[in-house]
């Protein structure tokens, strides 16, 4: 890899590291919030289920208009946009806002995921693409990983409520890396 490429490519792992990181700390206790927000487990089922309809329904258009675009506008666009959705978990009381949020959460996840995906394979050479995808996934695996291991001390200490305002700003502040990735600096070229 050619050495912007490789700084490219540490930018983006350390922007989804943290994403990870987040994702675990809120991991089970999202669960554990968004249940408490349903009027029973029938209605928890329904609120995963609209997320995972609104996170297909959004990974291909995500796809083809950062295709279009560019990749980085829509990164920065998600995570802001999921930050104040997280932000928004904390004052929800009905049913049907915890609908609302969790159709937006899941097109957030389409169409992050969807986009990482393409910026990665941009990131890596087609001949070392194996490895460098394996040693993004280990890394973001790790991430995840603190974050889940942390998450029970946080509750025990803050509250559930608290994670996600934790989990929103630490989103906010990694868009910084996302910022000195050279979007035009493909590693194919």
């Amino acid at each position: 890899m050619y050495a912007q490429t490789v700084r490219n490519f540490k930018l983006f792992i350390t922007f989804n590291f943290v994403t990870a990181l987040v994702l675990g700390l809120l991991g089970p206790f999202f669960i554990l919030h968004v249940e408490s927000l349903s009027t029973g487990v029938e209605l928890l089922g329904i609120a995963f289920g609209v997320s995972v309809f609104s996170c297909s329904a959004s990974a291909y258009y995500a796809g083809k208009l950062s295709d279009r675009f560019g990749r980085k506008p829509f990164l920065y666009l998600i995570s802001y946009i999921g930050a104040i959705v997280l932000i928004l978990y904390t004052v929800v009381e009905t049913t049907q806002q915890l609908l609302i949020l969790q159709a937006l959460l899941g097109a957030i996840v389409g169409a992050s995921g969807t986009i990482e995906t393409a910026m990665l394979g941009d990131l890596t050479e087609k001949a070392n693409r194996g490895t460098s995808i394996g040693k993004y996934d280990a890394i973001i695996y790790v991430g995840g990983a603190i974050g889940l291991t942390l998450s029970g001390f946080a509750v025990s200490k803050y509250g559930i409520e608290v994670l996600f305002y934790i989990a929103a700003t630490m989103i906010i502040i990694s868009t910084i890396f996302l910022y000195f990735i050279d979007e035009n600096d493909k590693a194919w070229i």
